[in-house]
């Protein structure tokens, strides 16, 4: 097989994979995901947005959680 035939058997198989996998209940969909980052522009477009060092604090607290959850 060549490398392209290869590349693209490979994505086929991890679409399929994606596509048999149970939802998770804890992840968004795509349409929430969408939803979103539609809010999120709409909230930027207005100047509605957080300091940046609240934002990074956010993402520290979160980042912590997942180290200690696993």
């Amino acid at each position: 097989m060549q490398p392209k035939n290869r590349k693209s058997a490979a994505g086929q198989s991890e679409e399929k994979l994606l596509a048999d996998a149970p939802p998770d209940d804890d992840e968004p969909t795509t349409d929430e995901l969408v939803e979103m980052l539609r809010q999120a522009l709409r909230e930027a477009d207005t100047g509605q947005t957080a300091p940046a060092r609240a934002v990074m604090r956010e993402l520290r607290h979160i980042m912590a959680a997942d180290d200690d959850s696993g």
